[in-house]
């Protein structure tokens, strides 16, 4: 699913007219959204040549009042928020995306390194294994870093 299409469902229970590409059409439904890609800069990271495809997207919300617009646009603003994909801790991210796919991290720890594959996250702990240690038990909080090749 793309980025537009992603943003028109979310829009479809919460603005009656719909959201719209760079422009609505005549006399539909108010609330209703129009949605402009602004820029989508691609960026080439690390020596793999994977790019990296990061839309920037303003979206403008249209209403009978100013007050009306106001609400339906922090509603909508609110959703978008909420499904937000990008995780609010990166470090955490990729200690759950290491759990996901099964693939390996090392972790820093006080200058020393800790090479493990992650098998469970909460709150304080994260657990893992290696080739050479069957249970790994880190506190969080005292991880400086994680390095990952995915």
């Amino acid at each position: 699913m793309s980025l537009e299409q992603m943003l028109v469902a979310m829009a479809a229970p919460l603005l009656a007219g719909g959201l719209h590409p760079n422009g609505a059409p005549q006399n539909g439904a108010r609330p209703y959204g129009v949605y402009t890609n602004v820029v989508s800069p691609t960026h080439n990271t690390l020596s793999d040549g994977v790019p990296i495809q990061q839309d920037i997207v303003q979206i403008d919300v249209w209403a009978d009042t100013y007050e009306g617009a106001l609400t339906a646009g922090n509603t909508f603003a609110a959703a978008v928020q909420a499904a937000d994909p990008a995780p609010a801790d990166p470090l955490r991210a990729v200690l759950l995306e290491s759990k996901e796919k099964n693939r390996g991290v090392t972790l820093h720890v006080k200058g020393g390194n800790i090479g493990m594959v992650v098998t469970g996250v909460d709150d304080q702990y994260v657990t893992g294994r290696s080739q050479t240690t069957s249970r790994i038990v880190v506190r969080i909080d005292r991880i400086d870093g994680v390095s990952a090749m995915f």
